[in-house]
Order: C-alpha cells, then structure tokens, then sequence
C-alpha cells in the first residue's frame, strides 16, 4: 500500500476491487470509501518517484488474514 496523506492511498494486489471493498467493508462501518481498479487505464500525472516505484515493484504475496 502507498500512502499518499490520510485519506487517500493506492493498493496492489490480486484481489478484484469488489473483494477488496468487501473485506474493506468490514473495517470501515459506517465510513465512506471509495475502491477502484486502475490496472488497465492509461494512468499518468506528476507523482512523487516512490509512488511510480510502488506501482512498477510486483505484488507481493498476501499477508496473513
């Protein structure tokens, strides 16, 4: 995961976005969240170097649920 401040951050993996709102869901409650997949768009901008780092590195394998 890639923190940019406390509200937004980026996540990797090779969970669907709707398993990741789902297990997400659990944690947030009542909270608004927003999760969506980016892999196949066309994604560019004026972002720190570690964030293009991030997205470049391989998933790594699932931590422990």
């Amino acid at each position: 995961m890639y923190t940019m401040d406390g509200h937004v951050c980026f996540l990797k993996s090779k969970l669907s976005a709707q398993e990741i709102s789902d297990r997400f869901q659990t944690l947030a409650g009542s909270r608004l969240f927003l999760v969506t997949d980016v892999s196949s768009s066309d994604y560019a901008g004026r972002m720190f170097g570690k964030f293009w780092d991030f997205m470049k590195n391989p998933v790594l394998p699932n931590a422990a649920e």
